[in-house]
């Protein structure tokens, strides 16, 4: 679709995951993760519904997230591509003491600076396991 429509499609999402989030925490739960490829960046207005209106908070600003040397998630991991989260909820968050991005099953390509350790095994973009790297939030419960 166009951008605009594009936009507008991703914010009725994040309206509507904001709406299930906030009804999982009326319902009494406590420890509540949303988690995915939202394809915008954290500043994106589409976004907002969910990543400002909310309380949720992303693994990535935790003290004791290692990005690996890239602030991004997709392809070559540059700061404007940051498109994939972890959002917690504040008991959640409490629980983090950490977490980071894990790109060894990104394939890098023979173009890209200060390329990121991949598996021995990939010797081509098809034997990648996707052009998005692994987020992940450590919880100690």
């Amino acid at each position: 679709g166009t951008p605009a429509a594009n936009d507008a499609r991703r914010r009725r999402q994040a309206v509507r995951v904001a709406e299930i989030y906030q009804g999982l925490i009326g319902d009494g739960a406590r420890y509540v993760a949303v988690v995915g490829d939202l394809n915008d960046h954290p500043a994106s207005d589409p976004l907002a519904p969910l990543l400002s209106d909310t309380d949720l908070t992303d693994i990535s600003t935790h003290p004791n997230f290692d990005f690996g040397g890239r602030l991004g998630t997709f392809g070559s991991g540059n700061a404007a591509a940051k498109i994939d989260y972890v959002l917690l909820s504040p008991a959640l968050q409490r629980k983090a003491i950490g977490g980071a991005m894990f790109r060894m099953g990104v394939w890098h390509g023979s173009r890209t600076k200060d390329p990121w350790p991949i598996y021995p095994t990939m010797t081509d973009e098809s034997h990648g396991a996707s052009d998005h790297a692994a987020i992940y939030a450590d919880i100690r419960l």
